[in-house]
């Protein structure tokens, strides 16, 4: 095939994508309501990612794809709610630390059935685990092969 051959899959795949994103963020928005929990789905997203671990927005931000310009004014609402904090790293003082407080954890833990009951997770269930796990490889590699082209065009 040649690059005009992949326009149109290039398109399918931007729709489907477009899709996706929008079905699970409209479940997030309604699913965060009927919980009475009051954050947007982007501060849910910075909040699930850290509940892992403490991460810097740096690290935060290649975590999710999301520039950091984007992020600040996400976490400085969290942490003006009292559902993040910052901490300076005790091995480098230029470093600041972000990490979910008690409340973030409460928060989260009124969430927790958010991911187990989404659509994305009933679908890749209906696909079983193979089909699964060969969605999630494809769309890595993909994702993987569409950064390093943006890294090598910036």
């Amino acid at each position: 095939m040649n690059r005009c051959d992949m326009v149109a899959p290039a398109r399918t795949i931007r729709s489907v994508c477009a899709s996706i994103l929008k079905t699970d963020r409209q479940e997030i928005l309604q699913s965060l309501a009927a919980a009475g929990i009051d954050i947007s789905p982007s501060q849910y997203l910075v909040m699930r990612h850290l509940s892992d671990q403490p991460m810097t927005l740096t690290q935060l931000s290649h975590a999710i794809n999301l520039d950091p310009s984007t992020l600040v004014p996400i976490v400085d609402s969290l942490v003006k709610q009292e559902f993040l904090q910052r901490n300076r790293s005790s091995e480098d003082r230029r470093c600041t630390h972000l990490e979910l407080t008690a409340g973030g954890v409460k928060l989260l833990s009124l969430a927790a059935h958010l991911d187990e009951n989404s659509a994305l997770v009933s679908s890749l269930c209906r696909l079983g685990p193979d089909q699964a796990r060969q969605l999630v490889d494809l769309l890595s590699n993909y994702e993987d092969l569409i950064t390093s082209v943006e890294k090598a065009e910036i």
